[in-house]
């Protein structure tokens, strides 16, 4: 009997256990999950990064007819304010030399007091990025879930994901690409008097919109010679200098800024100066502007042939000739 009596507290004791740990698992599946995203941004290699910031639009979406996922769960119109997305911001403090990947992760935060029952939840969501010609921006329309469980009698937002995706409770990403260019500035002397050691003195400004701490990678090529410049002051006058066949190189420019370049000494000392392939704005590599400076000279001899005395002489000579056969 006694053994019984032990053999059934056993029972008890150990089903006991067995419960708990079903209920310890059953909690931990609903446990809040921390709900984040991220954000990718790939910079160019010499480009001085601007200061953006990402913002993320969630809108409730309102669902025509019934909808459904693939558990046969039915998704309900989204609450207002009931979820938000942070903002991700980069700036030059974030970046290196390389030009490697940026990578952020923002929170997903999810008010649960706007929701008054469980379910799933359902939102657009878009990325609202800088306007900015050399950024790719991300135009897509995410439809965004957000599930809502019951836990102890209180509701608690138990996943966050993007639909037709199988993403529950994984960061999901946003990525975008800053592209830059770059371009040259040459000297050519031509003409039977252009002086091929002669300097000619110039001036760039670079404007860019948006910024006035930037700053652009420059080097001086002469040949196969090339040296790394000061760097380039965005919106700042430059000066610099070229000889015959000598360039400047500039990298890390943006479709948004402008460039400007004027030859100082242009159409003085007797050259005729042109620019070929001037731009202002930039949208591929390599791009080049040429100042070419030309001095031809026609030598004046100044000697002048007077042909009337020889037209005299001549006809002296005709009347003499004459006038001796007449004899």
């Amino acid at each position: 009997m006694k053994r019984i009596k032990y053999i059934t507290v056993l029972l008890i004791a150990l089903l006991s256990v067995s419960l708990g740990q079903i209920k310890l698992r059953a909690e931990e599946q609903f446990t809040p999950q921390s709900f984040m995203f991220e954000k990718t941004l790939q910079v160019d290699p010499h480009v001085e990064l601007p200061n953006l910031q990402f913002n993320y639009e969630i809108m409730p979406e309102t669902l025509r007819g019934a909808a459904k996922q693939d558990n046969d769960m039915p998704i309900l119109n989204g609450i207002k304010d009931g979820v938000k997305m942070e903002s991700v911001s980069f700036g030059k403090h974030d970046q290196s030399d390389d030009g490697k990947i940026l990578s952020k992760k923002g929170n997903i935060e999810v008010d649960v007091s706007k929701f008054s029952k469980p379910g799933v939840y359902r939102y657009s969501l878009k990325e609202r990025a800088p306007e900015l010609h050399s950024l790719s921006k991300n135009n897509e329309t995410y439809l965004l879930d957000v599930y809502i469980a019951r836990k102890n009698g209180e509701l608690q937002p138990y996943a966050v994901t993007i639909a037709d995706r199988k993403e529950q409770n994984k960061v999901f990403r946003f990525a975008s690409r800053i592209s830059s260019h770059d371009f040259y500035v040459s000297k050519q002397v031509e003409g039977n008097f252009g002086d091929e050691e002669e300097v000619f003195q110039f001036s760039m400004k670079i404007s860019c919109p948006f910024e006035d701490d930037r700053k652009y990678v420059a080097y001086s090529v002469d040949g196969e010679a090339k040296t790394k410049l000061d760097p380039i002051q965005a919106n700042q006058t430059y000066s610099f200098s070229l000889k015959h066949g000598q360039k400047i190189h500039v990298l890390g420019v943006l479709n948004d800024d402008k460039i400007e370049v004027e030859e100082i000494d242009a159409n003085t000392n007797g050259y005729q100066t042109e620019v070929k392939n001037k731009f202002e704005h930039i949208g591929e590599d390599g791009k080049e502007m040429i100042f070419v400076n030309k001095r031809e000279h026609i030598v004046k001899t100044g000697v002048k042939i007077e042909i009337r005395p020889y037209i005299m002489m001549i006809g002296f000579a005709l009347a003499g000739a004459y006038y001796t056969l007449k004899k």
